[in-house]
């Protein structure tokens, strides 16, 4: 479920015995430093509850040189990725649970969209994607824009959890209010372009997604290119 990037930008996703899909060039999140920041196990790279921000060169060799491709991908200025990688996702809305069904608690995320820029879109529905001790602790909601393009809005809350998150410092390339962020955009060979914008506070992470490449002429000039992306996470209130 989590591209390379997500893995690369977020190395111990999921360090309390959960577990995501992840594809062979996925980094394992345990991941060692060179230099241990205060508080972090030195075997893991992370410190279990927190969200830490570590330089590249502190990485082992294998999740280094994952990181580096991804800032190789910034430089051309996307990702190439599969058909099916977009395509599977996009067939999100088969495993949706419907706006309003009480398996979905309105207490259970922290994003209210009726007071973001999502109000603006379809809701379409809620995946569920991991529960901790009965409760939902990360989902992915997805919205209908009104030209009919998917956005999903993912939180999870690794601090609950029991996971933690290790930013690579060279990969945080914007900002969602006072979070560094990273954004990176996947071309795929049959047509296919996601945009995808990542950041977290705290306590929770968020991933901003709409399938399709806000830097191309088309969106900027429909109106939905980087700022429109932008101006959508800031709205979300993190």
């Amino acid at each position: 479920m989590m591209k390379r990037l997500m893995i690369a930008f977020q190395l111990s996703m999921l360090l309390a015995g959960l577990a995501q899909a992840q594809d062979a060039n996925s980094i394992s999140p345990v991941a060692p430093l060179r230099n241990t920041p205060p508080g972090v196990d030195p075997a893991l790279g992370v410190r279990l509850g927190h969200a830490i921000v570590v330089p590249l060169d502190d990485l082992p060799a294998g999740a280094r040189a994952i990181a580096q491709r991804s800032l190789d991908d910034d430089r051309r200025g996307f990702i190439v990725v599969s058909d099916a990688t977009i395509a599977d996702e996009m067939q999100i809305q088969r495993d949706l649970i419907p706006p309003g069904d009480a398996r979905i608690p309105d207490h259970a995320l922290r994003i209210v969209p009726a007071r973001t820029g999502l109000a603006k879109m379809a809701f379409v529905g809620t995946r569920p994607d991991m529960l901790r001790d009965g409760r939902l602790v990360m989902a992915t909601r997805i919205f209908e824009r009104g030209d009919g393009t998917l956005v999903s809005v993912r939180e999870w809350q690794f601090a609950e959890a029991g996971g933690a998150i290790q930013n690579v410092r060279e990969l945080l390339n914007t900002r969602v209010g006072p979070h560094l962020a990273r954004l990176e955009i996947e071309h795929a060979p049959g047509g296919l372009r996601r945009s995808s914008l990542s950041w977290n506070d705290g306590r929770t992470a968020y991933t901003l997604e709409v399938y399709d490449d806000v830097d191309s002429a088309r969106a900027i000039a429909a109106g939905h290119g980087r700022d429109w992306l932008q101006q959508l996470a800031e709205s979300l209130g993190t």
